[in-house]
């Protein structure tokens, strides 16, 4: 599906990983075409070492790599909306 594709990762963390590894999982890329980005180093180190995908601490770095961008808090924000766009409580 992401053949010849890298995708970036801007704020990893728990949704992140659990993205990734999914991605992973599934076939849907290859370890080699993701890229975290952020500045928790040791958050990084993890992924990196969990997953052999790349790291950096360079958002901007890793968004002129990547194909695809996915921005965790704005899939966090979104995740918190009910189906009708309604804020959940």
């Amino acid at each position: 599906m992401f053949e010849n594709r890298k995708i970036a990762f801007i704020g990893p963390g728990v949704m992140a990983e659990a993205m990734i590894g999914g991605i992973i999982h599934q076939g849907v890329a290859k370890p080699e075409a993701l890229i975290a980005a952020g500045p928790g180093q040791e958050c990084l180190e993890q992924l990196a070492h969990k997953f052999g995908i790349s790291v950096t601490s360079d958002n901007a770095a890793a968004a002129r790599q990547a194909d695809d961008r996915r921005r965790m808090q704005e899939h966090a924000r979104r995740a918190q909306l009910e189906p009708d766009g309604s804020t959940r409580r």
